[in-house]
């Protein structure tokens, strides 16, 4: 790394930085966020770095039909009562908070809980997404009110309901599309990823502090599952490193070289990973895809579901 490079950064922000000192630390050693394409996850469907969902989606996670798990406190652990095509089922949170806005009402939010995982499976982060939230009279009906709004089945608030019959569309063709859209970027971005882990690595040689982080690295590095192909590989040791400099970082603010490199190759490989992923957005199978959300038709589902068992049965999983 070059020190007018160095100095240069410490002047200038960064595109896709935020300035705030306290951010800083966070930014350097946060990866582009590939996981929620790796992982097929829902909340904040967008390429671009966006935090909303679209509306289909989110009138899918409220209405389809969930089941009641248990009760902790003030939170209430749901779950899908199918399973999304061979994707597995969705976890949701109901949490209430009590005499808000005003005494005598409850807010509830309604969040759906999408697990994140990392380095080939030996880190496991849960991504929360607040998708709706109720302001309700805190009475007797609280609990009914609440099972009829979001569509849950099971024994809980003292009475016992059932669901509603929903078919999720939009969601199983928001899950459908990531799976073809994670199937691309792997591929794409592979070069990347090596780049981004051998600059890294080379970075944290030169300095007594990085290769402490490089020593856990290395000790580590066996226990990523040998069944990835390599491009999964790749990007599981990216979130390996990742994930250590994360537990390393307060060491960085006693090597501000160290610091402000990792900075700038931070700040390059996000800018690489956004245009392939924008690149791969316009050219895959299901262009134009949010537009036609509302408008699925049986025929359409039908070839979704048929597309998707079809691809799980001929390409290798793609989670990680």
């Amino acid at each position: 790394m070059k020190d007018k490079e160095i100095e240069k950064l410490e002047v200038n922000e960064i595109k896709g930085l935020k300035p705030q000192e306290k951010k800083e630390y966070e930014q350097v050693i946060s990866q582009y966020d590939l996981d929620k394409i790796y992982n097929f996850n829902l909340g904040g469907f967008s390429l671009r770095g966006e935090i909303n969902t679209p509306e289909p989606i989110l009138r899918d996670l409220k209405k389809m039909p969930k089941k009641y798990e248990k009760e902790d406190n003030d939170t209430i652990y749901l779950k899908s009562r199918d399973e999304i095509l061979h994707f597995g089922y969705l976890e949701f949170i109901v949490e209430l908070k009590y005499d808000m806005p005003q005494k005598g009402l409850v807010t509830v939010y309604l969040i759906l809980k999408e697990p994140v995982k990392k380095a080939g499976g030996l880190f496991i982060d849960y991504n929360s997404n607040t998708i709706d939230h109720l302001i309700l009279p805190n009475d007797n009906n609280l609990f009914n009110k609440i099972a009829t709004e979001y569509n849950v089945s099971g024994t809980f608030g003292g009475r016992s309901r059932v669901e509603t019959d929903y078919e999720p569309l939009a969601v199983i063709r928001a899950k459908h599309y990531l799976y073809i859209l994670a199937g691309h970027v792997v591929f794409a971005s592979c070069s990347e990823n090596r780049k981004f882990l051998e600059t890294r690595i080379t970075l944290l040689q030169s300095s007594e502090l990085g290769k402490k982080v490089l020593q856990e690295f290395n000790r580590l590095l066996p226990l990523i599952p040998t069944t990835l192909n390599y491009e999964h590989t790749v990007y599981a040791q990216n979130q390996l490193l990742t994930n250590l400099l994360r537990r390393f970082e307060n060491i960085f603010a006693k090597d501000r070289k160290l610091f402000m490199g990792l900075t700038v190759l931070n700040a390059e490989y996000r800018n690489n990973i956004n245009n392939i992923t924008n690149e791969i957005s316009h050219h895959i199978t299901l262009d134009n895809f949010e537009e036609n959300l509302n408008f699925p038709t049986a025929q359409e589902e039908n070839q979704v579901k048929f597309e998707a068992q079809h691809n799980l049965e001929n390409q290798e999983e793609l989670t990680l």
